[in-house]
């Protein structure tokens, strides 16, 4: 299995995520996760981008779809306001970041940097 350090940013890095947004985004990711047996090390994010901490045997691109194309559903259909706010049929905007974690100790960086980047602190 390989753990890779992703970074998703809302179209236009737009700031849609409010409180109760980003506490069901969360949820969509986990959710997602679990039925794609991708492990979710860490997820934190502000208000408009995110950073995820995964490993799963699945390529990073596929990752990516997955968890995008899901959260992106799910939030615009609850959250019908986000269409207006990015004016567009994705919620996220169409490239990602992401690097993947070879060793334990860059393993552990990025778990604290995320850690570090909760929605409270934007």
């Amino acid at each position: 299995m390989r753990r890779w350090h992703l970074y998703f940013a809302s179209k236009y890095r737009k700031k849609v995520f409010t409180q109760e947004i980003y506490q069901r985004l969360k949820e969509v990711i986990y959710e997602t996760a679990k039925r794609h047996n991708i492990i979710v090390h860490e997820l934190a994010g502000w208000s408009d981008h995110i950073h995820v901490l995964v490993e799963s045997e699945l390529e990073v691109g596929n990752i990516a779809q997955l968890l995008k194309g899901s959260s992106s559903y799910a939030l615009r259909k609850e959250f019908p306001e986000l269409i207006n706010e990015v004016h567009d049929k994705s919620l996220w905007a169409s490239s990602y970041n992401s690097k993947e974690i070879i060793d334990d100790n860059y393993f552990y960086n990025c778990k604290q940097y995320i850690e570090r980047h909760e929605l409270s602190n934007s």
